[in-house]
């Protein structure tokens, strides 16, 4: 009996981690602005004395912004890991999962685009997605993915190695030379 063999192509494990430039550009951008919302807060630039709405603003403002330069510093002192893998077999992001998302589980590839913003959508089986939104954590990604008009994985590159267009493109090529498996869109492979 004959049996039928597969090639798959020799795709190699793509690994994509932080770029130091566009982080270092972010960071500005959020001192700047932090500094910004100090001066509204404690009523440096012009404004009505005692208005509250400039008082929650700067305060927000500084909250949050102080929270990004944190997250930021983060980054900068942890070590060198990939963020997002994309491999023959699936794609992992550890911003938002632990897991690889096998290519059979995803059934489109899309870009999506939110005035500047621009990411890439995996839109996975019905089945996929039971398994994989068992964590609050994702139950509340899929969740405000949903509110924003994007049903499925987003996957957003602001301050990778790689833009959205190229890992829009890898994706796709890695989608399409992809084993089908005959439980497609089923078991997820966890690996950390």
């Amino acid at each position: 009996m004959l049996r039928k063999t597969y090639a798959y192509p020799p795709l190699p494990d793509v690994e994509i981690g932080y770029s130091l430039v566009r982080l270092v550009g972010w960071a500005g951008v959020f001192v700047l602005m932090l500094v910004l919302c100090t001066c509204i807060a404690l009523g440096i630039l012009p404004h009505k004395p005692g208005d509250t709405a400039h008082l929650y603003v700067g305060y927000g403002g500084i909250t949050l912004f102080a929270v990004a330069i944190w997250k930021s510093i983060r980054i900068f002192m942890s070590p060198r890991a990939p963020v997002i893998i994309v491999s023959r077999h699936g794609i992992r992001d550890s911003r938002t999962s632990h897991g690889l998302i096998p290519w059979h589980s995803v059934e489109a590839i899309s870009l999506w685009q939110s005035r500047a913003n621009k990411s890439v959508l995996l839109k996975l089986s019905p089945a996929a997605e039971a398994h994989l939104y068992t964590t609050r954590t994702m139950r509340f990604v899929a969740w405000s993915n949903r509110l924003l008009g994007g049903d499925g994985i987003m996957i957003g590159t602001t301050a990778l190695t790689m833009d959205t267009d190229e890992l829009f493109d890898l994706c796709r090529t890695y989608h399409e030379a992809a084993p089908r498996s005959p439980q497609a869109g089923v078991d997820l492979v966890q690996y950390r």
